[in-house]
């Protein structure tokens, strides 16, 4: 979404506790409007670099923290599955960025 916000992925994950399984829950009632699977995560789900926190964006809305990985550790957490979607996104932050080499 930094780089390129037309190239997004149709899935959101989302941390937290057992509330937030009933909020995604309404969400995908909106689901088939803006064509977005909500999915409810593990912590644990999303790996990538050590410091990634610390280079992450973080933006406070209403009482909610909400953290948005920078695009580089988004790369490397997809290096484990490195589908060819994953390559696209590879190619389009180094074209866009020249980065990472």
């Amino acid at each position: 979404m930094w780089i390129e916000p037309t190239f997004l992925s149709r899935d959101v994950d989302i941390v937290g506790d057992e509330s937030i399984e009933r909020i995604a829950e309404k969400l995908r009632i909106a689901e088939e409007r803006v064509t977005l699977e909500f999915q409810v995560c593990d912590r644990l789900t999303f790996r990538s670099a050590l410091g990634w926190e610390d280079r992450a964006q973080r933006i406070d809305r209403c009482g909610h923290i909400f953290v948005f990985p920078h695009p580089w550790d988004i790369l490397v957490s997809k290096i484990g599955r490195l589908e060819e979607k994953d390559l696209e996104a590879f190619r389009l932050v180094i074209r866009k960025t020249g980065h990472p080499t």
